[in-house]
């Protein structure tokens, strides 16, 4: 891990700033941040700081290049069956998924496709619809060994697919607008 040395600080809003007040990084912080970022996924942790660490926050950034070709899926009502039951089956425990999203979605990353999920859930449930993607493909039946395999990324006859790593971009509203 390479440690980039940013200083944020919290507002009165709650909201975390680069300490002129902004949400911008300034190009320096930028070239640092270039620099130490491979082709893919690139893992971070933030973390919330006083006199002892708060909180970690662990986040990925993805570096594609200009010529990568990226497909936007939308999660709720295009890989799920519904907007409003595919958001909450998988709390749950169901799985609501268009039957073969899971290996159309695997083919197209197998052929070099990069895929960049979107969902109008809000921020807040952020982590639990990365836990989400996550989980798609998994069944009632997988046992430990097909999870680790799964995990391993080995897609053999007895493990059942997960859909491929991609970024996940959400509103920034705080709860669910209205249906």
């Amino acid at each position: 891990d390479i440690l980039l040395p940013f200083t944020l600080k919290v507002n009165r809003e709650g909201q975390c700033t680069f300490p002129d007040g902004t949400c911008t990084p300034k190009g320096r912080d930028l070239e640092a941040v270039a620099a130490a970022m491979r082709k893919g996924a690139n893992r971070m942790t933030f973390q919330l700081q006083g006199d002892k660490v708060l909180y970690d926050v662990n986040a990925a950034a993805f570096l594609w290049t200009h010529t990568d070709q990226i497909i936007v899926c939308d999660i709720d009502g295009t890989l799920t069956r519904s907007d409003v039951i595919g958001y909450s089956a998988h709390v749950l425990g169901y799985e609501y998924m268009h039957e073969g999203v899971t290996e159309a979605l695997t083919h197209l990353a197998d052929s070099g496709y990069r895929l960049l999920f979107l969902s109008a859930r809000p921020i807040t449930a952020a982590h639990a619809t990365r836990s989400f993607l996550l989980q798609v493909g998994m069944s009632a039946r997988d046992t430990t060994v097909q999870a680790v395999g799964r995990g391993l990324g080995l897609h053999t006859s007895s493990t059942v697919l997960a859909l491929p790593r991609g970024p996940l971009l959400t509103t920034s509203n705080r709860s669910l607008p209205l249906l």
